[in-house]
């Protein structure tokens, strides 16, 4: 089938060009004395662009525009200059626009007649009508996409074409000639800068370059900068071997930079300026710098750090420059960093990610200098370092305490272990994964992460330190796996909130009987005794109710698992319940099933997932029950969908049990069944329910699904060919060739008819 195909760039444009007409009258937030509209997707995704607050001449003197926001308590990154955003700002003398921004829209600058000079990030791709029309004193317009793009003349006055400078990347002098309305400028330079990836480098002869400032007037890196050791632009790749003067200088909103052990020399000024900020050099000699390279005089209250391969403090210390930093603010602190994670060795071939650096003069530890930046940490499998190939095994000891806005932490499979106090406090961490290989749970791992609504501990996981979640008070469901053998004092003493605990160990985990010596509590609160259900295997009931800490709960419930009650007889599909409302087994009418449970809960979703991988054509099937508002009104919706793609929607089905089935083609497959209630609340009988999940590979010609291929499958698919409506296994029909062609037609009847009579495809 040929799929039909759109022009992206052409939609985004008359998007832009509707945008162009609303009157820019209100902005969501105000920030840094800069006035946004924010923009939010359905997928959660938003984007910010500069507005002013409703009048002209906002703006004055130099404006620095954020790469990116907060609002909603979520980063939203700056990606447009909105309409007439700096329009009459007579007082604006220069402004600087992050990589990022992506487009300006009509007369974004117009009337600005002190703006003398303006860059224009590499990821500007769209420049609307008039935008600097009236900018009477621009001079200097410097382009640093390496391909120019075509615009409206009317964005520059006459004057601008005639007088001004433009200065493009090297190697893009002939693309800005070749291109409206670069072309009509009277005076184009080729400089020697080109930017890859937000960074701005200086050639320097014999395939070298220098970092060096991006702006006329320095200060425009903000945020976290890696510097590679190589770069690659217009097909040539070149050595990255020093820092150029002012490079980095008055850079304010500049949290850390990362040096490559290519690095040689440090120009003059090339840090002056700057607090709050934290160098690190990946050199084991000290690059050669100037006196003035970094701030003469390093306080305390400047919070400037300067971090170093360990063992290389001395040298750092007796060399010109560098020894401006002074024992207090040089520090040694891991075996190596790639991609930003530090690592530490722990054996020939593997590592544990540690993240928290290592004071060697005090002998404490510090946190990492992101900290109160990051809000999303993945961590790598494995990671590759001086030509050795490591494996990540473990998350080290402290290693995101104290990364107060992390919201998000992906773990991959081959962890085995989380170190003490790896994520302590880490007070809106919302969600983390645990992978299959993880076996222990240090100590205090997560104590303090009051934003956790549930976890879930794999079977993998043998042992669970003392306090490991010790007043995670968000907690509302706790589900520990079947390999779990021990549980330390104070492990799960949470707070009120906590409603379910799911324990799928046959034999009741161990823990130590409190010590009335230290503390009265044991592996929970006693309130998480009286209050929450503690549920158990129904073989385990008798010995959970004689188990120390486990028989303190007030009421322990058994009850058949959810995979149980999900899958056929023989069924290994593993499902999980997502979110607030975790899918409840029934066991009714001797029947074991699944059931939503956010009934009578409005507007909310109850959510189930399972991941299933086929290697030829499969037929997914269940039974469900689907009963809600009804059909015809659809206020609420029991929805099953596969990778995203909804396949069925339904609303009530009277209360009887119906049978989906559905095909697979190979690969891997997310499949979603979620009941969404809508906004009123009314009795809570309604649900969705699910049983009997069977995958099976389609056999190839049995129509009718009964397991056999025979002259009733024959007469099923020329009822199919003659377009009769019946129910069929669409992939097993489309026989005429192996693995099948996405087309029944009289060439699988064929095809059918002599393996009925052969015995043989």
């Amino acid at each position: 089938m040929k799929k039909k195909t759109f022009d992206f760039k052409w939609i985004m444009l008359v998007v832009l060009s509707l945008m162009c007409f609303q009157q820019a009258e209100a902005y969501d937030v105000q920030t840094g004395g800069l006035y946004f509209n924010v923009t939010e997707y359905s997928d959660g995704r938003a984007v910010a662009s500069v507005q002013n607050n409703g009048s002209f001449n906002t703006y004055s003197g130099y404006v620095v525009i954020p790469d990116s926001i907060t609002f909603n308590g979520k980063r939203v990154p700056v990606t447009g200059i909105g309409y007439q955003a700096f329009k009459g700002c007579t007082g604006l003398t220069r402004v600087l626009i992050p990589e990022g921004v992506t487009m300006m829209l009509n007369e974004a600058f117009s009337g600005c007649t002190s703006l003398v000079a303006i860059t224009l990030p590499t990821t500007m791709y769209s420049i609307y009508n008039n935008v600097f029309t009236g900018c009477t004193n621009l001079m200097e317009i410097r382009c640093m996409r390496p391909t120019a793009i075509s615009c409206n003349a009317n964005n520059f006055d006459q004057s601008t074409y005639s007088n001004a400078e433009l200065y493009v990347p090297y190697g893009s002098l002939e693309s800005y000639q070749n291109t409206a309305p670069w072309s009509q400028f009277a005076h184009k330079t080729q400089t020697q800068q080109f930017v890859v990836d937000g960074i701005c480098y200086r050639r320097m002869g014999n395939n070298n370059v220098k970092v060096t400032f991006k702006d006329t007037s320095y200060g425009s890196y903000q945020g976290n900068i890696i510097v590679p050791p190589t770069v690659t632009y217009n097909g040539v790749t070149y050595n990255v071997v020093a820092v150029d003067n002012h490079a980095f200088y008055g850079c304010t909103s500049l949290y850390s930079v990362e040096l490559p052990s290519t690095i040689t020399s440090i120009g003059e000024n090339a840090f002056s300026g700057l607090s709050n900020f934290v160098l690190r050099c990946m050199t084991l000699e000290p690059p050669s710098a100037q006196n003035n390279s970094f701030p003469s005089s390093i306080t305390e209250d400047m919070y400037l750090y300067l971090w170093i391969p360990y063992g290389s403090e001395q040298t750092y210390l007796d060399a010109v420059g560098w020894s401006n930093f002074g024992e207090n603010f040089i520090f040694g602190t891991y075996d190596f960093i790639e991609d930003g994670n530090y690592y530490h060795i722990t054996s020939p071939t593997t590592v544990s990610e540690c993240a928290k650096a290592f004071n060697p003069f005090t002998y404490t530890f510090f946190y990492r200098d992101d900290a109160y930046t990051i809000t999303d940490a993945t961590i790598p499998a494995m990671v590759t370092h001086e030509d050795v190939t490591y494996q990540v095994t473990e998350v080290g000891i402290d290693a995101f305490g104290g990364c107060y806005n992390l919201k998000t932490v992906t773990l991959p499979e081959g962890i085995q272990k989380i170190g003490f106090g790896a994520f302590y406090d880490d007070r809106d961490l919302e969600s983390i994964n645990f992978p299959h290989t993880l076996t222990e749970i240090d100590d205090w791992a997560f104590i303090y992460n009051t934003s956790l609504t549930e976890i879930d501990i794999p079977n993998s996981v043998k042992t669970i330190g003392n306090s490991a979640f010790y007043q995670c008070f968000g907690l509302r469901t706790i589900t520990l796996g079947s390999g779990l053998e021990w549980v330390g004092s104070e492990a799960f003493d949470v707070g009120s909130a906590l409603e379910t605990v799911t324990c799928n160990a046959l034999i009741p985990p161990v823990t130590p009987e409190p010590d009335p010596q230290y503390y009265d509590v044991g592996m929970f609160s006693v309130t998480n005794y009286n209050n929450a259900r503690l549920y158990v295997p129904s073989s385990s009931l008798s010995a959970y109710k004689t188990a120390t800490e486990w028989k303190n709960f007030k009421t322990i419930v058994p009850f058949v698992t959810l995979d149980e009650a999900l899958n056929v007889a023989g069924g290994t599909l593993r499902f999980d319940g997502v979110g607030d409302y975790p899918w409840q087994v029934i066991t009714e009418g001797g029947r074991d099933y699944a059931i939503s449970t956010n009934a009578g809960a409005s507007s909310t979703s109850s959510v189930l997932t399972t991941t299933v991988t086929v290697n030829s054509p499969s037929t997914l099937s269940f039974d469900y029950m689907a009963w809600g508002e009804g059909s015809a009104t659809h206020w609420d919706a029991c929805r099953f969908a596969v990778d995203g793609v909804v396949m069925f929607d339904e609303g009530a089905l009277d209360n009887d049990w119906a049978t989906f089935s559905t095909e697979l083609q190979p690969g891997t497959h997310t499949l979603t069944w979620s009941y969404t209630k809508d906004g009123s609340v009314n009795p809570s009988g309604d649900y969705f329910a699910i049983d009997n999940v069977s995958l099976a590979s389609a056999l190839r010609g049995d129509v009718n699904g009964n397991g056999e291929v025979d002259i009733n499958d024959v007469t099923m698919l020329i009822d199919v060919v003659l377009g009769k409506n019946v129910a069929y296994d669409a992939a097993a029909a489309d026989c005429n060739i192996e693995g099948g062609n996405d087309n029944v037609d009289i060439n699988d009847v064929t095809a059918l008819i002599n393996y009925v009579l052969r015995g043989t495809w």
